[in-house]
């Protein structure tokens, strides 16, 4: 984070993202894959803004895809924070601190310089004359704090087909349901299989993008339809784990045929 912090030169959004990114990244592979809905929780920004941004983190090579892809359907981007070039980016800046006069790192003459105008050359018109040097105060800049970036007001969000909803997700790289959704965590406490949840989206996609139907936010309606168990494809057994049902078993052996 402290590294992100010292980044100059971005827009002020991108900087927001910038430093999600850097919060996020894991400490030993510098790693994430956050959905949107996190970067818009960090931020406050909507999703074409974050998208936006982090292109224009990718071009200033700050953080890369590393071609791998996670979640439920396995198209949810692997960054990598650029933790180098952010070093690089660092120790640019203070070199610059170190070497810009317009710190107050003037050049040195000695006092008898004629450079500095107090020498002992008649030229001077001081003659022999002793000349006490006159150290004239340095004056700095203030500091000034950077300002905040604006935060851009949430907008309300529209109704939306559930197809339009999976192109928009494709078109920004991001998966449909990412590894980081709720609905993951949820499942795996009540002993739902990631082969469960797999059928059960694709059961849900099947019907909604055939009804045509229209929400705000699709991923809270998939949450619903695995804790209400809508199309009853699985049942908890004795030992605490889910079991497939008759219908289960029969999308199960669909889907599998199909890809």
């Amino acid at each position: 984070m402290g590294l992100a912090m010292e980044v100059s030169g971005l827009r002020p959004l991108h900087k927001l993202v910038l430093l999600s990114v850097a919060n996020r990244a894991d400490n030993e592979t510098n790693e994430l894959w956050p959905s949107y809905e996190a970067f818009r929780a960090d931020t406050g920004m909507d999703r074409k803004s974050v998208w936006q941004a982090l292109k224009a983190l990718k071009e200033a090579g700050l953080i890369e895809d590393t071609g791998k892809r996670k979640g439920i359907t396995g198209q949810v981007q692997v960054l990598r924070l650029r933790v180098d070039r952010l070093r690089s980016a660092d120790k640019g800046k203070e070199f610059q601190k170190r070497n810009d006069s317009e710190n107050g790192t003037v050049p040195f003459f000695p006092s008898n310089s004629s450079e500095n105008g107090t020498g002992n050359s008649s030229e001077n018109g001081t003659g022999n004359q002793e000349v006490e040097p006159v150290n004239e105060p340095v004056k700095k800049e203030a500091q000034k704090c950077a300002p905040l970036p604006p935060v851009e007001k949430k907008r309300a969000r529209p109704q939306i087909e559930l197809s339009t909803f999976i192109a928009e997700c494709k078109e920004t790289g991001e998966a449909a349901i990412p590894e980081n959704d709720p609905i993951n965590a949820y499942a795996e406490t009540v002993g739902i299989s990631d082969e469960m949840l797999f059928v059960c989206w694709q059961v849900f996609k099947a019907r909604h993008i055939e009804a045509k139907k229209r929400q705000k936010d699709w991923r809270a309606h998939f949450r619903k339809a695995v804790r209400s168990n809508w199309y009853k494809l699985w049942y908890m057994a004795e030992g605490g784990a889910a079991a497939w049902t008759t219908a289960g078993q029969q999308e199960r052996k669909f889907h599998a045929a199909s890809n």
